[in-house]
């Protein structure tokens, strides 16, 4: 079985129940997801283990691609995730060193505030991508199938549109004035 399987139990008072679970043997996928906050545009890359070399990895692909189209300068808006480090950075700055078409992209990275994700523009994304991707599906459906559907989903078009995460960005903006966190 590939999905979460979740129990209810009773305990006493001020103690914890200990419901059976398959959680560290579950087949898992760590999605790495990317916005472009000027187009919409989507990107989804599955990886075995949320580690600094998966990151890097995925961050350079991105970094390459918009290099390719002329880019000179990439800014990354990432939130707390442990692998959001600075080992991270340099391995990155490490690896782009030694790519031709990444010589002079500057980039840089802003962090969302702890436990903040209404400030993280992708999290918008991810309750999209949930909704329109995994919500309602057979429970046989393998963990790979459900990645392979979000890929599809997200290469059909962007969940949002230039305008949509326009106004995601406003929200944003405002929300430390409003009190909202």
């Amino acid at each position: 079985m590939s999905t979460t399987c979740t129990h209810y139990a009773w305990a006493e008072k001020n103690t914890a129940p200990a419901p059976p679970s398959n959680e560290k043997r579950r087949e898992k996928l760590n999605g790495f997801l990317a916005l472009d906050l000027n187009s919409g545009q989507t990107t989804v890359d599955f990886q075995p283990q949320a580690k600094t070399p998966n990151a890097v990895y995925v961050i350079a692909l991105i970094v390459l691609r918009y290099a390719s189209l002329g880019y000179q300068r990439i800014l990354f808006i990432l939130d707390n995730c442990s692998i959001h480090n600075d080992s991270m950075k340099a391995a990155l700055a490490e690896l782009l060193a030694e790519i031709p078409l990444a010589q002079g992209i500057a980039v840089d990275f802003l962090h969302t505030p702890a436990h903040s994700p209404k400030f993280n523009p992708a999290e918008y994304l991810i309750r999209l991508v949930r909704k329109n991707s995994l919500y309602h599906l057979p429970h046989a459906m393998t963990v790979q199938q459900r990645a392979e559907r979000v890929h599809r989903h997200l290469a059909q078009a962007p969940p949002q549109t230039p305008q949509q995460v326009k106004n995601i960005l406003s929200h944003i903006y405002r929300l430390p004035k409003s009190g909202g966190s």
